[in-house]
C-alpha cells in the first residue's frame, strides 16, 4: 500500500498540538509517536495541508470489510473537489503562505490529488469512481511560478514609500542612532527592529524576486509600532534633558531664604 499523509496515520496523536510563534506564527503542528521531536514533520496552517505531509514511518488506517466503500468514495470525491477548487485559485491568486513559491504549493496539491486517487482505488468492491476520479490533474506548475509577482512588488513599494512618508519612521531614523542604549533595553531594541524590517523590504523589492518579496509585506503593518515606539524614545530622551533636583525645591524671585530671615 502507498504511503499516504499525516491526515490518516496512526503514529499521529492529534490531541497534542503545539501553536508556533515567530517567522511560523499562525502555524501548529500535532504531536506524532514516531519522530524523535514528538512532533509530525511540518507546520499546517490547516488540516487540510496534512495531506501534504508523510515521513518514511507512515502507518495508515486499512480499509477493512465493515467499512462503506460509498460513504468511503464520497468523503474522497469532496476532497478531491476542494483540491481542484483551490488549485485554480491559488494558480490565479496565488497561495496565501509564503513559506515557498506558488508552484511548489500548486504541485503539491497535484500530489495530494494523486493520493485521492490512489485511495479511491485502494476501496474493494468499486465498480465506478466517483467524477472527480477520472478528471485530468493539473499540470506540473515550475517551480519558481508566482501567480502575481508584479502586483506584489507594486504592493511592496507602495507599503516602503508609505513608510518614508509616515513622521514616526522619519523621527526614528533621525534619533535613534544617537541614542544611547541602556542594559536590556526594550524599547531601543524594539526601535532597531522595526528599522530593520523596513530594511529588508527595500532590499527584497531591489531583489526583485516575488518569494522574499511576499514574505516581506506579510508582516504586520509597522505604522503603529513605529508611532508607540516613538512615543517610549522620546519620552526618554526628553526626560534626560529636564534639570536634575536639588533636593531644595525651586527658588523664586525676590524668595527670602531661612537663613537670612533669621539673621534679620
Amino acid at each position: 500500500m502507498e504511503r499516504q499523509s499525516c491526515k490518516t496515520c496512526r503514529n499521529v496523536d492529534f490531541s497534542k498540538k503545539e501553536v508556533l510563534n515567530g517567522r511560523l506564527a499562525g502555524k501548529y503542528r500535532y504531536g506524532c509517536s514516531l519522530r524523535k521531536s514528538g512532533y509530525i514533520c511540518g507546520a499546517v496552517v490547516s488540516d487540510e495541508a496534512l495531506d501534504f505531509f508523510c515521513c518514511d514511518g507512515y502507518c495508515g488506517a486499512v480499509i477493512t470489510e465493515d467499512q462503506n466503500p460509498e460513504k468511503l468514495l464520497a468523503q474522497l470525491d469532496r476532497r478531491m473537489e476542494i483540491l481542484f477548487d483551490r488549485w485554480l485559485l491559488w494558480k490565479e491568486q496565488g497561495a496565501p503562505g509564503a513559506d515557498v513559491t506558488d508552484g511548489e504549493y500548486l504541485n503539491r496539491i497535484r500530489l495530494g490529488l494523486e493520493r485521492l486517487r490512489k485511495k479511491m482505488e485502494e476501496i474493494p468492491d468499486v465498480e465506478t469512481y466517483p467524477e472527480n476520479y477520472y478528471a485530468p490533474l493539473p499540470p506540473m506548475m515550475e517551480e519558481s511560478y508566482m501567480a502575481n509577482a508584479k502586483q506584489l512588488k507594486q504592493q511592496a513599494e507602495e507599503i516602503w514609500k508609505a513608510y518614508q512618508e509616515n513622521p514616526d519612521y522619519q523621527w526614528l531614523t533621525l534619533q535613534y542612532p544617537s541614542m544611547k542604549k541602556r542594559k536590556n533595553d526594550k524599547d531601543y531594541e524594539k526601535a532597531e527592529k522595526l528599522l530593520s524590517c523596513v530594511g529588508h523590504l527595500k532590499a527584497s523589492i531591489e531583489q526583485g524576486e516575488a518569494l522574499p518579496i511576499k514574505r516581506e509585506i506579510q508582516q504586520r503593518d509597522l505604522n503603529t509600532a513605529f508611532h508607540l515606539c516613538r512615543i517610549k524614545l522620546e519620552g526618554r530622551k526628553n526626560a534626560g534633558h529636564q534639570p536634575k533636583s536639588t533636593g531644595r525645591g525651586t527658588r523664586l524671585n525676590g524668595q527670602i531664604e531661612f537663613e537670612q530671615l533669621k539673621a534679620s
